[in-house]
């Protein structure tokens, strides 16, 4: 290349160089947007220099760590953080976690109560043993007014000093909890503090049981009835939802059996809606007779299945007879729909918390609730659950592939069966039976009358 071409393109690219650019302004919307994808994709941290930020629905305070933190309400809302150490972990222990239910109508609706579950690792070795809590609290007065600006008197007591012991705490059974709940308290803010010194199994060494330690939480009050079904553990509303959607299946059932047994569908199922809100009240009374010695109030006392099965066939047999329909058919279309509404109504008692086995500390011991005391229990509503699923299959297969009536055979021999396996399965259950030969006549009658049904089929 020319010497001349060369020093022309060397002028030309310093001239570029010395001249100075014209900087590109970027618009203040996009400078915006710019900072808040950054700050999105920013990672949420945990604030440690602050005072503690109870969450909405559940606080847990350990301690041993200094100054509780809580997570940014930009986390997931509906779990709490435990606090972390600067090597992120957390030492195994003591904690407290109150329950409280947001509803901002029911937030001074009285009564107000305290629902406190005291957290602890059990002994690894050793006999059950009982666990006492103390369960100190202090009013700390209302964060804001009354929502309707009025300066009410203050109704509910302003401390309390409860002591609550749990028996059967069963070594080897990992996390467990006690939730203990305070009625008729002040509205407001509440400083809780447990302890639990001294609870060790029988012939236990001194060192064998991780150290209970004394917590403090705060939390608001909440509205009493809801707080006395709260716990960890228990899903609330779990009960209603899946019992309700047991019946719902069960009534599909048997429309669609009623319909392919040639009887009229529609009488039947104006006698099983009647039949079920009879059966609603059975339930009630069986529940209120058979624990008589707890007292409990009526509206808030349980149902047992028994006095629904009882009451519901009343109605049944009765409304047959008034519309004349054949009783032994509309028996033998509506068990195997009876059987699918107990195996998923089951599913309601072990998410809601009641009808729980005994604690275990075996491999096949899921971690349940009975709403008092959290720990790994014998699944035994998931167990009955199964057996009332297959027991109810097996009728829908006999109803079905048999052109004609059975008579109230399929009937009869489902539920006995059923019986019978509820009756092996109650010494599994935590609740001790009410009576003393109740459950070996309840057995006796149940492998009779299976006997009587397989003998009645086969004539």
């Amino acid at each position: 290349m020319p010497k001349s071409r060369g020093r022309a393109n060397a002028k030309r690219r310093a001239k570029q160089s010395s001249t100075p650019r014209r900087a590109v302004s970027t618009p203040p919307a996009t400078q915006d947007a710019t900072l808040l994808l950054a700050a999105l994709k920013a990672p949420i941290g945990v604030e440690r220099s602050r005072p503690p930020l109870y969450n909405a629905q559940q606080r847990t305070v350990t301690p041993g760590l200094g100054q509780p933190t809580t997570a940014s309400t930009q986390t997931r809302p509906a779990v709490t953080e435990r606090p972390q150490s600067d090597n992120q972990t957390v030492p195994a222990g003591s904690s407290l976690q109150v329950a409280s239910f947001a509803c901002e109508p029911l937030k001074d609706a009285t009564p107000q109560s305290l629902g406190v579950t005291y957290w602890f690792d059990t002994a690894p070795t050793g006999e059950p043993y009982p666990v006492s809590v103390r369960l100190v609290g202090r009013w700390l007065g209302r964060p804001e007014p009354p929502v309707d600006g009025s300066a009410a008197d203050l109704v509910g007591t302003t401390s309390f000093d409860v002591v609550r012991t749990v028996e059967g705490i069963v070594p080897g059974s990992g996390r467990t909890c006690i939730t203990v709940r305070i009625p008729a308290l002040a509205p407001g803010e509440w400083e809780v503090s447990a302890s639990a010194p001294g609870n060790l199994p029988p012939k236990a060494s001194v060192g064998s049981a991780p150290p209970h330690q004394a917590v403090t939480a705060r939390a608001p009050s909440a509205y009493g009835p809801v707080v006395n079904v709260m716990a960890p553990g228990a899903r609330l509303g779990a009960w209603p939802a899946l019992v309700t959607s047991g019946a719902a299946i069960a009534l599909l059932t048997q429309w669609f059996l009623t319909t392919k047994s040639g009887l009229s569908p529609l009488p039947v199922l104006i006698i099983s809606l009647i039949a079920c809100l009879v059966g609603l009240v059975g339930a009630k009374a069986y529940y209120l007779i058979s624990h008589r010695s707890e007292k409990p109030p009526l509206l808030t006392a349980g149902m047992c299945i028994q006095g629904f099965v009882i009451a519901a066939i009343g109605v049944i047999a009765l409304g047959t007879v008034i519309v004349g329909i054949p009783l032994g058919a509309v028996l033998d279309a509506s068990v195997p729909g009876l059987l699918f509404g107990m195996a998923i109504g089951r599913l309601g008692c072990f998410f809601g918390g009641c009808c729980a086995g005994r604690p275990s500390a075996a491999r096949w011991a899921i971690w349940s609730s009975d709403r008092t005391m959290g720990t790994r229990r014998i699944p035994v509503q998931l167990i009955e659950s199964s057996m009332s699923g297959l027991i109810g299959i097996a009728a829908l297969i006999a109803v079905i592939g048999h052109q004609t009536h059975w008579g109230g055979a399929v009937f009869l021999a489902a539920v006995a069966a059923n019986t019978l396996g509820r009756q092996i399965l109650f010494p599994m259950r935590s609740t001790p039976r009410a009576t003393t030969h109740g459950r070996t006549a309840t057995l006796v009658v149940s492998v009779l009358a299976l006997v009587s049904a397989i003998t009645l089929a086969t004539v």
